[in-house]
């Protein structure tokens, strides 16, 4: 094997490793994405919409239109530049609203009952 063939060789080797690092870094479960951005999000406009007391009705009303819309823009940005799964969107809708009312781990999973995936491509 001439020394160019193997320099090929090695480069090639070194790129299909450094390509499976890296797709299994990008390969995180749904689960820690959608609780990270989600919860993140939650936190960060309950601190925005903090209101009185006399006001909760509508704050609650304004804060889960806020949410949504910012769930929403998340969940197109994703279905537009990445491979996800069948019913991706529809899946995600479920999961946002689920994410606001604090509803249980046990409960999330009772309405989303496909796996729910999205890969950079």
């Amino acid at each position: 094997m001439s020394a160019d063939a193997s320099a090929d060789a090695h480069v090639r080797a070194l790129k299909r490793q450094l390509q499976q690092q890296l797709t299994g870094q990008l390969t995180q479960s749904v689960e820690a994405a959608v609780d990270a951005a989600c919860g993140g999000l939650q936190a960060a406009l309950a601190a925005a919409t903090a209101t009185p007391a006399t006001a909760n009705a509508t704050a609650s009303a304004e804060d889960f239109e806020v949410f949504s819309a910012c769930c929403r823009r998340f969940v197109v940005y994703v279905a537009s530049h990445m491979a996800t799964s069948h019913g991706f969107e529809q899946h995600m809708e479920r999961v946002a609203l689920m994410c606001h009312s604090g509803a249980s781990r046990r409960a999330l999973r009772s309405v989303v009952t496909n796996r729910v995936w999205f890969q950079s491509v």
